[in-house]
């Protein structure tokens, strides 16, 4: 994280959520970060490679590596309930995927999370087979980013009633519009 009076100066005009290169004060590389222009935290790194762009492409290999990684660790045949992307851990600060059975919940807690938040909801969407995908982004942290409170489907099938998930083979129903934080605590 970079707090705002770390910083010296803004070459350009960048808009929140816009991935920016963070310099030292001689002007060397030290990558690429989030810019958040109304948070104490203005800048929340994406990564320490300052050759490597922050684009589409690079978000996708983000999601793909923290998939990979739960699918190894957390999914198999007696849960389908699992934390796939867990944030600045995924080198994807502020963004949350929860999986619950075939419902992905979104939570989009800073102002980079949000700008990714339609392209990692389809990606994910393909990669998970996942039949919606819900945005529970009502956390009060968004307020010091500056972003709107909101909740509900983004995209997919209508939701009727609590997923029934599973963990190590136990069934739980997850009601994830109003449950804790995404809908259950994992």
């Amino acid at each position: 994280w970079i707090f705002s009076g770390a910083i010296d100066r803004v070459d350009g005009a960048p808009q929140s959520g816009d991935p920016v290169r963070v310099t030292d004060a001689e002007g060397q590389g030290l990558g690429f970060g989030a810019w958040s222009p109304q948070s104490q935290i203005r800048v929340r790194m994406w990564t320490f490679d300052d050759e490597t762009p922050v684009d589409d492409a690079w978000v996708c290999s983000r999601l793909d590596d923290a998939l990979a990684l739960r699918r190894r660790l957390v999914l198999d045949d007696d849960t389908d309930c699992a934390r796939l992307v867990f944030g600045e851990g995924d080198f994807l600060p502020g963004f949350i995927c929860d999986q619950y059975a075939d419902t992905l919940v979104l939570q989009c807690q800073s102002a980079g999370a949000e700008r990714i938040k339609e392209l990692a909801a389809a990606h994910l969407m393909k990669e998970t087979g996942a039949v919606r995908v819900v945005d529970r982004s009502d956390a009060e942290v968004r307020k010091l980013e500056g972003l709107p409170l909101h909740s509900g489907v983004l995209r997919g099938a209508p939701l009727e009633g609590p997923i029934v998930a599973k963990e190590r083979g136990v069934r739980f129903f997850v009601d994830v519009l109003k449950g804790h934080k995404t809908g259950f605590y994992l």
